[in-house]
């Protein structure tokens, strides 16, 4: 560690350096100057160790972030094109493009069911809906089942569940930026917004799921 003394401060000790010799000290004694000094550089040297402690956690965890969502965008596969496309919104503030971020990198475990097969048994369920207002439920559960059996449908409807359509594959940039957007404007306008920090926001409000399967 090198000792920066400017011009004053040269000419002080020198000053006492010849006072302390010639017996004719005024001010501090020389060694009390050298302590002091020794004292100031120690101080330096710990702020420096705590600013630098300081920086290497956020650096950290700066990269941690980076990793997993370039780890998140390996695993979009031909959706990373969308999920670029909300990291990289020019009109996102600071605490918006925190929170894409978060929603991203919270992504994966996220899935829907693919539904597609619903189709073919919708018609009978909407039916055995309306036969339930005009003749009762247990008539109708009757006629529909004798349907549903003629039609060879399975009856756990385990095909409507057999394939999971993971997010980072399926969702669209617009649906995940508006949704970010609404978010912030529900939190922003909201009477309660003072008591509501932004750790709540993020946990609470900003997810556009209420379970796995479902979308607000």
């Amino acid at each position: 560690m090198t000792l920066n003394f400017d011009y004053h401060d040269i000419k002080w000790i020198n000053n006492e350096v010849y006072a302390l010799f010639s017996g004719r000290s005024r001010e501090f004694p020389l060694f009390i100057t050298l302590i002091y000094y020794r004292n100031s550089v120690i101080m330096k040297i710990r702020l420096l160790s705590v600013i630098l402690c300081i920086v290497t956690i956020f650096s950290c965890q700066d990269n941690k972030g980076n990793a997993l969502i370039k780890k998140t965008l390996i695993l979009s596969g031909n959706n990373k094109g969308n999920l670029e496309k909300v990291l990289s919104n020019s009109e996102w503030n600071n605490l918006q493009s925190e929170a894409a971020k978060f929603l991203i990198v919270n992504m994966e475990s996220s899935f829907s069911f693919d539904t597609t097969n619903l189709c073919k048994y919708r018609p009978l369920l909407y039916e055995l809906d309306s036969l339930r207002q005009t003749i009762g439920n247990q008539r109708a559960l009757n006629i529909i089942n004798q349907k549903w059996n003629k039609a060879n449908f399975d009856p756990s409807f385990s095909e409507i569940y057999s394939t999971k359509t993971p997010d980072i594959q399926t969702i669209t940039s617009d649906y995940l930026i508006n949704d970010i957007k609404q978010a912030f404007e529900s939190w922003e306008n909201s009477i309660f917004k003072d008591s509501i920090n932004y750790d709540s926001f993020q946990q609470y409000i900003l997810p556009y799921r209420i379970k796995k399967r479902l979308y607000y």
